[in-house]
């Protein structure tokens, strides 16, 4: 879980809105231990872990890296798909909006004429649900057998920017998927 929060930390401070870098930190700092985020409960208790699907799970105000809600994150587990985030993390460096497209279209070539079209499976599983005061910027969903439905998660609420990072739902690419339900969730009750 370490691996991905860093991960998440260092796209970050990578990506900018509207060429305003959001993180002017040093890199040291953004790679800094898990340990050093500040943990501060939700005070008004409408984010209560014990309602998600996820047996893990951490949610972080990007503004103050301060941790809202934990759930057993600091466990080890299959992170699936959220391997893939390093490899995010060197394309979101090259290309801008990868992370927060619904779809990216490459260039055509000599084989694709026409480019080829990726299209985010986050933003199909979100089926354009939206969120109180809100919306889901990016993500990444992952699963295999042993890591169950995973997320990582990049969402605007209200004028705050929070990283939710949920593994280990059950289900499968069949069934519902509850780590957007999750998802939808905690970002629900931040904007009430």
């Amino acid at each position: 879980m370490l691996t991905v929060i860093i991960a998440v930390l260092v796209y970050k401070s990578i990506v900018t809105i509207g060429n305003q870098p959001i993180f002017k930190k040093e890199y040291d700092e953004k790679t800094s231990s898990y340990s050093s985020l500040k943990i501060k409960p939700d005070p008004s208790g409408s984010l209560s872990p014990a309602k998600l699907n996820s047996p893990n799970v951490i949610l972080i105000r990007l503004k103050d890296h301060t941790i809202l809600m934990q759930k057993d994150s600091e466990e080890k587990i299959y992170p699936a798909s959220l391997t893939k985030m390093m490899t995010a993390i060197v394309a979101i460096e090259n290309l801008r909006e990868i992370f927060t497209s619904s779809r990216h279209s490459t260039q055509p070539t000599n084989k694709h004429p026409g480019g080829i079209t990726f299209y985010s499976t986050m933003f199909e599983d979100l089926n354009n649900q939206n969120i109180i005061d809100g919306e889901i910027l990016g993500g990444k969903t992952g699963y295999t057998d042993e890591a169950g439905l995973c997320l990582a998660s990049l969402a605007k609420v209200g004028k705050q920017e929070y990283i939710l990072i949920s593994a280990g739902t059950k289900g499968d690419h069949h069934s519902e998927q509850y780590n957007i339900t999750d998802a939808l969730y905690v970002y629900e009750s931040i904007g009430k």
